[in-house]
């Protein structure tokens, strides 16, 4: 029996252990370091004068961001290479739509007229196949003094809004970014520019429109089409506005549509890599009928639709689910430098379940149903674009496991001569369209299907997007899709159903004659960097700190150097630089240090009485050298 000074006792004992603990605060976020730092200016110049230096080189931007501002974007170039470096400013204004209008500083530097790199940013030009062999002399291979940067301004500051952009991006000549073959990635036409084509349900029947587009507009296009409820989300600027989806930097392509736009279903065909004017070439030579139907009852897009820079798959592919530049869904680039964590992320190698790169904080057009509807069944069958789908092969999400298929399309064109790599692209592509039409034919009946189709962007890569071998290629897809047209057709859901067929990327034909660029250039000049996708540069430098403000003449001062990693990490803080070398020049004479496991040195300097400054060099295996002058008085 519990006596009265027990039963006192009770209630401190219940206060006692239901008192919650207070967890520490978390970290402050470790600051947004993208664009060039302090620390990295000097690193930053000797690497601009050494890739402007390379021929396959066309340009290198950089952005500066002062305290409670936006961003200060440089270009920087030297288009006759005479070693007179030209080089320009932007900024960006908010305009009240949420969009973006641009201002430039003048040409500074070699200000010649001809000298300027951005010159043309007209989404129009090289449309054609022939305009492409007129301007390249009939090698395909696009001179620099032809290239264009269509959206140029927004899609570089979209870039550098990313907290994992470099301190540098590097434009490569258009034809100049790999070595034969084709490539893409790049800021210029031929490796931006996908082939846009929509139709079905709720878009008029236009046939070529001269509209522009991105591919940034194709998620919100659709959004609106599928009955999308409309929510207050971000628009490209970051201000809230009307939007389908919760982080939208694209528009609707409202000039497409009919009166009345709606449509029950939409699918979407990614043939990824595929080049915009051989798709169009090949469309006006009569040898894909199934798009030629698709173009009469919809709209093809003369000028193609420009897309994401890095002009790069796992990005480009997100851009078209997501309505958004890569530097705000998130999947910045297929390979890019993580600067929290102090490594290269691989999404392209990785391959599957890269949606966990995607930002909170937007929408895939598969989540954007899931709001608005009631368990919708959506499908993302082999494209990396994937969070928010029922069933997703690359992000592993397979209910009911994966579907086998009896549907089949017949005569499809043997593709000769097909590398192993191009083998298995080919039976995924096909298999993948089986997939398809399976899935269609069900009484599930998908809201959405994304589908990537890569043979193109295989074949495209090694032989070049306008090689002989890669028209039985062209036409098997269009054979594929017309089986898709069938099948619909077949189930009573054809006119129901909006069809887009594009691409994640253009593809530019490469100079076998190219060689150099930055893993050439940046070693020669001595300086350090990580540059894992081979556009972004990620500048290794260090921060050098010191104890005292200025040291006395006559007298010894204790110094204490501390050298850390300029980048910080997770915490916020910057790493110390453990076994860093301190070097003190003063009055003619060298002292020397070693930084401890805190990244410190102590040093002892005596400087004579007259002199002015001594000059603190840090050095580490692997950074950028880091110096200080400390005055003396």
């Amino acid at each position: 029996m519990l006596n009265r000074r027990a039963l006192l006792l009770i209630p401190l004992l219940v206060v006692f252990f239901t008192c919650t603990v207070e967890e520490p605060p978390p970290p402050p976020p470790p600051p947004d370091e993208q664009g060039l730092q302090p620390n990295e200016e000097a690193a930053a110049t000797k690497a601009i004068h050494a890739l402007l230096g390379e021929d396959r080189i066309a340009m290198v931007v950089t952005a500066r961001k002062p305290s409670g501002a936006d961003f200060t974007y440089e270009v920087w170039s030297d288009l006759d290479r005479d070693g007179d470096l030209t080089h320009f400013t932007f900024h960006r204004v908010s305009k009240a739509d949420g969009s973006y209008d641009f201002t430039r500083g003048p040409l500074l530097g070699d200000s010649a007229a001809d000298q300027d790199p951005l010159a043309d940013t007209s989404n129009e030009t090289l449309a054609t196949h022939e305009e492409e062999l007129a301007a390249s002399g009939g090698s395909l291979y696009i001179p620099l003094e032809a290239a264009s940067y269509p959206f140029a301004l927004e899609r570089i500051s979209a870039a550098f809004d990313h907290k994992d952009a470099g301190d540098l991006m590097v434009v490569y000549t258009p034809s100049g970014k790999g070595k034969g073959g084709g490539s893409h990635g790049n800021l210029s036409m031929a490796a931006s520019r996908s082939p846009l084509l929509i139709s079905g349900a709720g878009i008029a029947s236009t046939g070529y429109t001269k509209a522009p587009a991105r591919l940034i507009d194709i998620a919100p296009t659709l959004a609106k089409l599928l009955g999308v409820k409309t929510t207050t989300g971000k628009r490209l600027d970051g201000s809230l506005g009307k939007t389908y989806l919760k982080r939208q930097d694209g528009r609707v392509l409202d000039e497409i549509m009919t009166s009345t736009p709606t449509a029950k279903r939409a699918v979407v065909l990614v043939l990824d890599g595929a080049s915009h004017t051989r798709l169009r070439k090949l469309l006006e030579d009569g040898k894909l009928p199934n798009m030629a139907k698709l173009t009469a009852a919809g709209a093809f897009f003369e000028f193609g639709a420009i897309g994401n820079f890095p002009a790069n798959t796992f990005p480009g592919h997100n851009s078209i689910g997501t309505g958004c530049y890569s530097g705000h869904h998130g999947l910045l680039d297929n390979h890019y430098y993580d600067r929290v964590a102090h490594a290269d992320q691989h999404p392209y190698d990785q391959l599957v379940s890269t949606s966990e790169y995607l930002e909170d904080d937007i929408e895939t057009l598969f989540e954007a149903l899931n709001r608005s509807y009631d368990k919708p069944y959506t499908v993302s069958l082999n494209d990396p674009c994937a969070r928010g789908a029922t069933f997703a092969t690359l992000d592993l999400k397979l209910p009911g496991g994966m579907p086998k298929s009896d549907a089949a399309c017949a005569d499809l064109p043997t593709l000769i001569g097909l590398s192993p790599k191009g083998g298995a692209a080919y039976l995924g592509h096909v298999l993948a369209m089986q997939i398809a039409m399976k899935e269609l034919l069900g009484s599930k009946d998908p809201k959405l299907m994304l589908l990537n189709m890569p043979v193109l962007d295989v074949m495209g890569h090694e032989k070049g997007p306008h090689d002989p071998s890669l028209e039985p290629a062209y036409i098997a897809t269009d054979k594929l899709i017309g089986c898709l047209l069938d099948t619909l057709a077949k189930a009573g859901k054809l006119d129901s159903t909006v069809i887009v067929v594009t691409s994640d990327h253009g593809m530019a034909s490469q100079s076998p004659t190219t060689s150099g660029g930055i893993y050439r250039a940046l070693p020669k000049a001595g300086v350090s960097y990580t540059s894992p996708g081979n556009l972004f540069i990620y500048l290794k430098c260090l921060d050098l700190r010191t104890s005292v403000k200025h040291l006395k003449g006559g007298s010894t001062t204790k110094l204490v150097v501390t050298v850390s990693d300029d980048d910080h990490d997770k915490t916020g803080k910057r790493p110390p630089s453990i076994g860093a070398t301190v070097t003190v020049h003063v009055d003619g004479k060298v002292v020397t240090g070693v930084t401890n496991f805190l990244g410190k040195a102590t040093l002892y300097i005596k400087p004579t009485k007259g002199t002015k400054s001594v000059s603190i060099l840090a050095s580490h295996g692997g950074f950028n050298e880091a110096a200080k002058t400390l005055p003396v008085k």
